[in-house]
């Protein structure tokens, strides 16, 4: 079992992943299938409104 301590190594905090030196704006989930967003990454937070907005347009138009 990792502590507080290894997690913030990592990266992850409680549900999110904040980590300055890693670039991607989409990463690998810890536990389970799918993808997190790195939250330190500028670019990715864009995306993720992007990502909703369009969600929000597609559900409006069908």
């Amino acid at each position: 079992m990792e502590n507080d301590e290894d997690q913030k190594k990592k990266g992850y905090y409680f549900i999110f992943y904040w980590d300055p030196d890693d670039k991607r704006i989409f990463v690998p989930k810890r536990y389970g299938y799918g993808w997190t967003v790195n939250f330190a990454n500028p670019v990715s937070i864009i995306a993720l409104f992007v990502l909703i907005i369009l969600s929000l347009l597609l559900v409006k138009v069908f």
